[in-house]
């Protein structure tokens, strides 16, 4: 079990309350046996989709033609061992940096 799940166990198991994005995080939560009151609160990345997905739709084909995407590469850190550690970090930019010159 990854560090950042045996943290979320742990803190289900105390915590009083729960806010799950959906019906079946929901339905895990209360299989995991926890005793907090659980809320379903909705997805936000999910909601913001549906929320914009019509204005996208109408710009898209412009944008898409108008980017350069040799000159554009999209890296995204966000697990710890990726960023807290410098030289890993910049191995990573290094490996990235090359990567886009090819």
């Amino acid at each position: 079990m990854m560090p950042e799940e045996h943290n979320r166990r742990i803190i289900n198991h105390v915590s009083h309350y729960l806010f799950a994005p959906t019906e079946i995080a929901k339905k895990n939560l209360l299989e995991e046996n926890v005793l907090g009151e659980i809320f379903v609160t909705g997805n936000t990345v999910i909601d913001a989709v549906d929320m914009y997905f019509d204005k996208v739709r109408e710009v898209e084909d412009r944008v898409l033609s108008e980017l350069k995407f040799k000159e554009y590469i999209l890296v995204t850190f966000h697990r710890a061992e990726n960023v807290d550690n410098r030289r890993s970090y910049g191995t990573s930019l290094e490996y990235s940096r090359r990567t886009r010159c090819q």
